[in-house]
């Protein structure tokens, strides 16, 4: 007489809501450095004078980093996301959380900008992806038979 053990269910709200969790916290993370890079570039550029128009790369920096961050984050919250086993939910959630991070980041780090700096911005970037490597642990993993 064999016992077999049943692996346990995985509670798809609670990996859903630590993934939603995960995603924001990254994205953060994602674009305070690219809010950093940006910030480095322009301390080594000379200031502009009168109408001359920030560096381009500045401006590609920003775009690039931004989607870069968007991207990231979608496809990292996609991929914790993967004991739900539903590629809808997944996709939706992996969404939502992108552009929660995006939201977020829009409004704290301007005025971490302004008050610290690219030391701020470098702190808070180091703290989010910290915290998110934290998350993901806690987020159970697909088993291999699944």
């Amino acid at each position: 007489m064999s016992t077999a053990v049943e692996p346990a269910e995985v509670d798809p709200v609670a990996v859903a809501f630590r993934g939603l969790r995960f995603g924001i916290v990254l994205g953060v993370g994602l674009q305070s450095l690219a809010m950093f890079l940006v910030r480095t570039v322009q301390a080594g550029a000379p200031p502009p004078t009168g109408s001359e128009s920030p560096p381009l790369s500045s401006l590609l920096i920003v775009v690039l980093g931004t989607v870069a961050g968007l991207l990231g984050t979608a496809a990292a919250t996609w991929r914790v996301l993967t004991p739900i086993r539903d590629t809808w939910r997944q996709g939706m959630l992996s969404i939502v959380g992108a552009f929660a991070s995006f939201a977020l980041a829009v409004v704290i780090l301007r005025p971490i900008d302004g008050a610290w700096g690219r030391a701020g911005l470098a702190g808070l970037a180091a703290v989010a992806l910290a915290l998110s490597a934290w998350i993901r642990r806690t987020i159970p993993r697909m088993s291999p038979a699944g």
